[in-house]
């Protein structure tokens, strides 16, 4: 009953500060993947025509006399139908929608697991209000963000279909399009292959080497597809666009001494990823003018994702996922930006939080259920208390402007 009423009120709070993001969405003018959409509707790459210089919109390349939206296209895809039918998207409202759906699908995901009804409940009020995912589906007004919100619904989709159908092309579909949302979904196959093969649908294992074949075929056309694109935008299928990308004073110091990856970054990240607080910033304030940009760690912001340590199944599976876990954590570590502006998260762990909770699904037995669900409790409050003392939409507009 305790669960049932604590599950009620998360979800209730969540509906409610939803309502003001949804209702006041500028993403027909501030989305830069409604611009890409708009131009893949008028068959041009740039999107040099849709915007207003007067907007100030951020984060665009210049190239050639024309801007381009860096970030990989297959949001800006799913967009392209909400466009051509509206004229524009309310891209908060579309990830509030697949949200929705993301959920029953990761029920589905832990039933299929033999996750317990009550602990089902608690790892579904994890991942939803207790990490990244709440502050990113309220700010997916915003090109990144939006981003990050259609590659965790494709995941999920691929480890449902994983568990039941097995389908190596359909896998290969999700897998191939989350890459083209975030390029790190890329890790994720070390994951796949052993899910595919230990935790898929009974079948012959000829058959599972062929769906893992497919698989890693339909994958491959995806990144070839993203690197004849680059080529057509930039005359070099590895010029993503970041280098061409105008981004603010605070990160484009980094970039210009060391580059988009450098050891260099790793002692900031690693501090922000592992052992910073919630950072209230005053300035000359007596109350909270902002928090600290650069969020709070998974230590401090969602402990209770450490239960992955009491894992048990095939080893091979655990083994397949640490390393995507590791691989997509290295990349972070290197990088010159840790997921800034973000709000008392780590917005880069959403690339792999998919991994962390099918981990702590399979080590749910072990864990000690008090502790974690009060660790997930404690999170969930976190979230609540932060977006309220000081709401998203002010970070980031006191932050880049």
């Amino acid at each position: 009953m305790q669960t049932k009423r604590f599950a009620i009120g998360a979800l209730s709070l969540f509906a409610l500060s939803m309502i003001s993001p949804v209702l006041n969405s500028d993403s027909n003018r501030l989305n830069l993947y409604v611009h890409q959409a708009r131009a893949f509707l008028e068959g041009r790459l740039d999107i040099t025509n849709t915007i207003d210089e007067k907007d100030n919109i951020q984060d665009t390349s210049l190239s050639g006399g024309k801007r381009y939206v860096a970030f990989p296209p297959f949001p800006a895809v799913l967009l392209i139908p909400f466009v051509a039918l509206f004229e524009g998207a309310n891209t908060v409202l579309i990830a509030l929608l697949l949200t929705v759906t993301n959920v029953y699908l990761f029920l589905t995901i832990l039933r299929k697991l033999e996750v317990p009804g009550q602990d089902a409940i608690w790892l579904c009020i994890a991942l939803f209000l207790g990490t990244a995912y709440w502050m990113t589906i309220k700010g997916s007004d915003q090109v990144t963000y939006f981003a990050h919100i259609v590659c965790v619904s494709l995941v999920i989709t691929a480890i449902r279909e994983s568990l039941f159908k097995s389908r190596g092309w359909l896998i290969g579909i999700c897998l191939g399009c989350a890459f083209l949302s975030r390029q790190m979904t890329l890790y994720t196959l070390f994951f796949f292959v052993p899910l595919i093969w230990f935790y898929g649908r009974q079948m012959a294992p000829k058959m599972k080497v062929f769906n893992i074949s497919v698989l890693l075929v339909v994958f491959g056309l995806c990144v070839l597809c993203y690197l004849y694109y680059n080529s057509l935008r930039f005359d070099d299928p590895f010029d993503t666009g970041y280098s061409h990308m105008s981004i603010n004073a605070v990160l484009s110091d980094r970039v210009e001494k060391y580059g988009n990856f450098h050891a260099a970054y790793l002692p900031f990240n690693f501090v922000y990823m592992f052992f910073q607080g919630p950072h209230l910033i005053f300035e000359h304030h007596l109350r909270p003018s902002i928090m600290d940009p650069y969020g709070t760690s998974i230590t401090f912001a969602s402990p209770f994702v450490f239960g992955i340590f009491w894992a048990k199944g095939k080893k091979e599976l655990i083994y397949g996922a640490g390393l995507a876990i590791a691989l997509a954590m290295m990349h972070i570590l290197m990088y010159y930006n840790n997921g800034w502006v973000q709000l008392n998260a780590q917005r880069f762990t959403l690339d792999f939080i998919l991994i962390v909770m099918f981990l702590l699904a399979l080590s749910i037995k072990q864990l000690q259920k008090k502790i974690f669900y009060a660790a997930i409790a404690y999170a969930v409050t976190l979230n609540l208390l932060s977006m309220a003392i000081v709401p998203l939409g002010k970070v980031l507009y006191e932050t880049v402007s």
